[in-house]
């Protein structure tokens, strides 16, 4: 049996905790003995936020370190000796590190480590924490990275900036991010049924946007575009999932239209997909994408900005039903309007939820993972790349 402890700031659900959870899901219990070690203090989020109940379900233990912030920025190599001593106590064979502060400090570990590269570090970094301090963390991540040997990266895009524009010496592989086949499926209960129970407007057109209110998913930008469109358009509503560092400056602009609504924090993601008419996502980075295949694999169509992920995503599932629109200032309103005008005179879409399914269901993730966990535990110290 393989013992491995996925290292992780938290268990608060957002996308990287969520790829953990459905690597684990999936795994071969009896070949495979995964471990949760959080090493984050617990912060504002509240328990409807966290995963941790869900881990503990699958008899998954979850090992909290609570260590502040700043112990985490400043005392890497104590914290990874720490560390190091209950990997010794559980006998773990293999660390997989998700996230800044996971690598930062994995680096020193003494087990051989996996690193999942959920992003675009010198691009996620500056919009989230400012030029300076972002820069920094970068500078930071890709450092350790080269100490860590097994690197795997979300879409092609994410390979080939660490690999080619950043010059790591690590062998770098792509495994897409999986959705759960259970969780985001078609709706058996109808458009309308679903509007009605999650109190939505039953006629006209609704747009979704999940995801933090931020610099980086563009936020402001889908707003100031939609309250152009809905002043053309009466029956188009803007449907908001999610909160931010933007959730003051968001609720400010949208004042003036009684057409956009602010969800906050929902669990039930999926119901909103399906009541939904189209996801729209106007990110100027990405790594993935989550967002977007969930709602293949329920069916909606998508309206994205022109970046490489979102079109990577858009090519291999179809381009006949989605929409890619570039980020400048008037782009995205110009597809809506096209898009509405259009509407109820184009074909009924095909299916996108068996080609979804094929490309980046978890199962599909997780056995690619563990083929990775297979290869390290034999070659360790060989650089590893996924069988296709």
């Amino acid at each position: 049996m393989i013992n491995i402890a996925f290292i992780t700031n938290s268990v608060k659900r957002c996308g990287p905790v969520n790829v953990i959870y459905d690597i684990i899901e999936n795994l071969n219990r009896v070949h495979f003995n995964p471990i949760v070690i959080t090493l984050a203090t617990t912060g504002d989020f509240t328990k409807q936020d966290s995963r941790e109940e869900e881990f503990r379900n699958l008899g998954i233990r979850v090992i909290k370190l609570n260590i502040e912030y700043m112990r985490l920025e400043l005392m890497s190599k104590v914290i990874a000796k720490k560390i190091d001593k209950i990997l010794v106590e559980e006998l773990i064979d293999i660390v997989h590190l998700h996230g800044y502060h996971p690598v930062i400090i994995g680096q020193y570990l003494s087990v051989p480590t996996v690193v999942t590269l959920h992003n675009i570090s010198g691009e996620d970094y500056v919009l989230s924490k400012g030029r300076l301090l972002g820069n920094y963390m970068n500078y930071r991540y890709l450092k350790a990275l080269d100490k860590c040997l097994y690197l795997v990266a979300i879409s092609s895009y994410v390979e080939k900036y660490y690999l080619k524009e950043k010059r790591l010496k690590s062998s770098v592989s792509t495994i897409f991010n999986g959705i759960s086949e259970s969780n985001f499926k078609i709706s058996i209960d109808s458009q309308s049924q679903l509007r009605t129970k999650l109190s939505l407007p039953q006629d006209g057109i609704i747009l979704l946007c999940v995801g933090n209110l931020s610099f980086r998913k563009n936020s402001l930008y889908v707003i100031e575009n939609f309250i152009k469109l809905q002043k053309e358009y009466s029956n188009v509503f803007l449907i908001f999932l999610g909160q931010g560092e933007l959730d003051g400056a968001c609720k400010e602009l949208a004042k003036c239209c009684e057409h956009i609504f602010f969800k906050g924090f929902v669990v039930d993601v999926q119901s909103y997909i399906s009541a939904s008419d189209f996801l729209v996502s106007a990110s100027c980075s990405e790594g993935f994408g989550l967002n977007i295949v969930e709602a293949m694999f329920c069916n909606t169509p998508v309206i994205v900005s022109d970046i490489p992920p979102h079109r990577e995503i858009v090519e291999i599932i179809s381009e006949k039903c989605n929409h890619i629109f570039p980020l400048n200032d008037n782009a995205l309103y110009s597809v809506l309007s096209s898009v509405i005008a259009d509407w109820g005179s184009e074909e009924e879409h095909p299916g996108l939820r068996p080609k979804a399914i094929q490309y980046f269901s978890s199962k599909v993730m997780s056995t690619k993972y563990a083929q990775i966990y297979d290869q390290v535990y034999k070659n360790c110290g060989d650089n590893v790349r996924i069988q296709e």
